[in-house]
């Protein structure tokens, strides 16, 4: 970029010939690059606040520029990122960075030793412990074994000996790195492990550390195939699969929300049992519907009211033509007619109608119709010889669907004296 050589007759040309308006990417170039000038300019044409200085003061700190540093802290309000930009220069091992922040009376926490930690900044943790910086030993530890930083640990081993906190969580960050030299130096340093290691490979697609682990006899998580499936790591699924870990119900469902009928099929050409079938019934896609009822899954009426829910108007109508009434109940009828979905209601009514006991939603889905307004359902339904009741006038006249009031008072729907007096009421009016 121009911002980085210094080319500010470039930019200034730019922006005066052609319209050109920097933007905060270019300031945060010039500040890691350490050009000055083209701070000072950016100053004067663009938008500028305490969060820009900020910004600024970050990455010059990682990037070691001390002028531009300087610029920044004589000329802006920049005291409340200096804890952020202490915690930068330490995470890059700018040290004079560090110490010109601190000079001029930068603020530091925890994190500034953390970071330091974190990316094996070993001389920034010796100057930090000796300058008194704020110290947390265990995020220190935390960080260096996520980051798998081995340096760092038996750095923090042997200066705080008496603060090492060898417990399970260490084990389960250096898992999460993926680095098998540091996994056998724990082990042999005596660091304890429970089966968060193996959770923790999982998630992050460390199949040569799900195998160590293995090898090593150290406990695995019976959620391993289950937190691999949510992190989309494939192949570490098919790894815990393969050496016997279950696949709980929820992942198997959240397979179907996904449409991920490979995964599924995959399942089923190993022999898998799948035991709750109509729980990814509830949550799946159209296709994946499909492949649930050619292999013979049962469902129940929760996949019916999840077409409804996403107005799937063809999976509705395949429910109900080709899966049969055990998707249907009065709840899906009475849910299409409120909606005014005729063309969905139709088949679902008729499904419902030939279930056992069928036809005692007819009353509810009139009383829907008319409150939703939907004089062509309601009259739709009392033409398929729906019964109604007095609910059909009270929600029309609740709901303002005069016609609809009208239209059923007509055809000598029961009628309270309320609905009466609206009509009335609405007839004067007129």
């Amino acid at each position: 970029m121009l911002a980085d050589r210094g080319r500010l007759d470039v930019l200034q040309w730019g922006t005066g010939a052609h319209g050109f308006r920097p933007s905060a990417e270019v300031a945060i170039t010039a500040a890691r690059s350490g050009q000055v000038q083209i701070l000072q300019w950016l100053h004067e044409v663009m938008p500028w606040s305490a969060e820009t200085t900020h910004s600024l003061l970050h990455n010059a700190a990682f990037c070691g520029q001390i002028g531009a540093l300087d610029w920044l802290i004589a000329a802006h309000d920049w005291r409340g990122g200096g804890a952020a930009a202490c915690a930068a220069a330490a995470a890059a091992g700018e040290l004079p960075a560090l110490q010109f922040l601190r000079a001029h009376g930068s603020s530091w926490n925890d994190t500034t030793f953390s970071e330091a930690a974190a990316n094996g900044q070993i001389g920034v943790m010796e100057w930090l412990v000796n300058a008194g910086a704020p110290l947390m030993v265990c995020s220190a530890y935390r960080g260096a074994a996520r980051r798998g930083q081995r340096a760092s640990l038996e750095w923090l081993e042997a200066a705080f000996e008496d603060e090492t906190p060898w417990d399970e969580s260490i084990f389960a960050y250096a898992a999460e790195s993926g680095d098998l030299a540091l996994l056998h130096w724990l082990h042999e340093h005596e660091c304890p492990w429970d089966e968060r290691a193996s959770r923790q490979a999982a998630v992050n697609g460390h199949v040569q550390v799900l195998e160590w682990l293995l090898a090593a006899a150290a406990p695995l998580a019976l959620d391993v195939c289950d937190v691999a499936y949510s992190s989309y790591e494939d192949e570490a699924f098919e790894w815990a699969y393969g050496h016997g870990l279950p696949v709980a119900a929820k992942t198997k469902a959240e397979m179907a929300e996904r449409g991920d009928v490979p995964r599924l099929e995959w399942l089923r050409a190993r022999g898998h049992a799948f035991k709750s079938p109509p729980d990814m019934w509830a949550v799946a896609d159209f296709g994946t519907m499909r492949w649930l009822h050619k292999h013979g899954f049962p469902c129940d009426a929760r996949a019916m009211a999840a077409a409804l829910e996403r107005g799937d108007a063809d999976a509705v109508r395949w429910l109900a033509d080709e899966v049969g009434h055990g998707v249907c109940d009065y709840h899906a009828c009475i849910a299409a007619a409120a909606a005014g979905d005729l063309t969905t209601l139709a088949p679902l009514h008729a499904a419902c109608r030939a279930a056992p006991g069928g036809g005692g939603h007819d009353a509810d889905v009139c009383a829907a119709a008319a409150a939703g307004g939907h004089m062509d359902v309601l009259q739709w339904a009392r033409g398929a010889g729906c019964a109604w009741d007095e609910r059909v006038c009270a929600h029309a006249r609740v709901n303002g669907h005069l016609e609809v009031l009208r239209w059923a008072v007509s055809q000598r729907c029961p009628c309270d004296v309320a609905e009466l007096v609206y009509m009335m009421q609405h007839q004067r009016l007129s």
